[in-house]
């Protein structure tokens, strides 16, 4: 006796002559497996498609370590830290400027200028003899003119004048090289109080390029005093010492 609703299935798989076949136990769970494991490999493909894209990008940056990483005055800065000036002279291959901008001056008599930079007089204050130490130094407060410091400067009295000041906007990290710098030098990292936080004595590299040593302060600094190796006993300035360096305007006649 049929149901008065309609045929069942049972009637309806008779009728056509087949019946449907039972799916297999687990079956779902397989086809979550399966397309599960395609989205993870889908996933981990991008992830590798990301990491070459990067690596890629890093290398046309200047990445891969050819220079020091932060390094400022005679020496090569990082691009990315010490952008070219656009006012200044490009940089050559090898990490000199091929041609600082001339500076007007004023400069004092009696000292052999150096082309591209200009001069300051600087006043070391609270030294080992508790008198001010006058001092006329060079001045490099450009990104070029920071880049270029005292590379090939071959005169050991450097035309006269006590050393190298290099000025920055900011606090910097990293450090100073030696690439193709003849002259031993010492190197006075300063805070913006003029007070000493790291001082280093750097040799002359001549011939290993890109692989010269660095030497970097070991805090922040945001000026740096380069004199003669050996220079800074006397003037007093190192970690810890009552010593402080000041700007104080036009340098003196020699």
């Amino acid at each position: 006796m049929s149901d008065t609703g309609g045929a069942s299935d049972d009637d309806d798989d008779e009728e056509d002559g087949s019946a449907r076949p039972a799916r297999p136990a687990g079956a779902l769970d397989g086809i979550i497996l399966l397309w599960g494991s395609r989205l993870l490999l889908a996933a981990g493909a991008v992830v590798v498609l990301a990491a070459l894209v990067l690596m890629v990008t890093d290398d046309e940056d200047g990445g891969g370590g050819d220079e020091p990483t932060n390094t400022f005055g005679t020496m090569t800065p990082d691009a990315t830290t010490e952008p070219s000036d656009p006012s200044g002279a490009p940089s050559t291959e090898d990490g000199a400027v091929a041609s600082l901008p001339e500076v007007d001056g004023p400069f004092a008599a009696g000292r052999t200028q150096i082309p591209g930079f200009g001069e300051v007089e600087v006043h070391v204050i609270d030294g080992p003899d508790g008198e001010p130490i006058v001092l006329c130094v060079l001045l490099a407060e450009t990104p070029d003119q920071r880049r270029q410091g005292l590379m090939r400067v071959e005169d050991p009295s450097l035309g006269g004048y006590d050393g190298m000041l290099f000025t920055f906007d900011e606090d910097q990290d990293g450090g100073f090289w030696m690439r193709d710098t003849p002259l031993p030098l010492s190197v006075a990292y300063l805070d913006d109080d003029g007070a000493a936080v790291d001082t280093q004595d750097m040799e002359p590299c001549l011939s290993e390029g890109p692989d010269c040593p660095s030497y970097p302060s070991s805090d922040r600094f945001r000026q740096a005093l380069e004199v003669p190796q050996g220079g800074l006993e006397r003037l007093g300035l190192h970690a810890g010492s009552d010593a402080r360096l000041e700007v104080a305007g036009a340098c003196r006649d020699a």
